[in-house]
């Protein structure tokens, strides 16, 4: 249901604007050239012994992982980008497990680099980034979104959905799961 009502929203969010959702339709012969869905996410539940560096996650977080490959995984996924921490790669993989892609490292503060990424994917096409609490800001601002404060070190459950056309932000979203 939850899935749904993102799909909904996103594809009537970018046709409201005339813009296509990207996403495809039935009359479209091929998907707007220009529209790309980012979705950003920080990593799941973890609970880091003190001074540990690369928590994995935990069971929790596990569940919260399948969650978030349940909700998008009726978006077909070009891209899931993780940094290399352990945390983002067990939170990225299920999805793109559904995908059939390899989850692509990135630069946890590489924030143009990642944009540059995510720009190089085809129009119509949709990415995943998981990030961390203190970069999801960052992304989101390099990608055209506003600024946003550093999540919450508790809190795991945040969905972001940029809807850009070419460089231009055209929707931002921010959703639970």
């Amino acid at each position: 249901m939850r899935r749904n009502l993102l799909f909904a929203f996103v594809a009537v969010s970018a046709g409201v604007l005339g813009l296509g959702s990207g996403l495809g339709s039935a009359g479209d012969a091929q998907p707007a050239r220009g529209i790309r869905t980012v979705f950003i996410v920080r990593h799941a539940d973890t609970a880091p012994e003190p001074g540990e560096q690369d928590p994995k996650l935990t069971a929790t977080g596990e569940s919260r992982a399948a969650r978030l490959a349940e909700v998008l995984k009726d978006e077909p996924l070009s891209a899931v980008f993780v940094t290399r921490t352990t945390r983002s790669v067990q939170t990225g993989t299920p999805i793109a497990d559904v995908n059939g892609i390899e989850p692509l490292n990135y630069l946890p503060t590489g924030y143009e680099d990642l944009k540059s990424k995510v720009l190089a994917i085809a129009g119509g096409q949709s990415c995943l980034v998981v990030a961390h609490s203190n970069t999801v800001p960052g992304i989101v601002e390099a990608l055209g979104g506003r600024e946003m404060e550093e999540l919450p070190e508790k809190e795991f459950d945040r969905l972001i959905v940029l809807v850009l056309n070419g460089e231009s932000l055209v929707r931002m979203i921010e959703l639970r799961y």
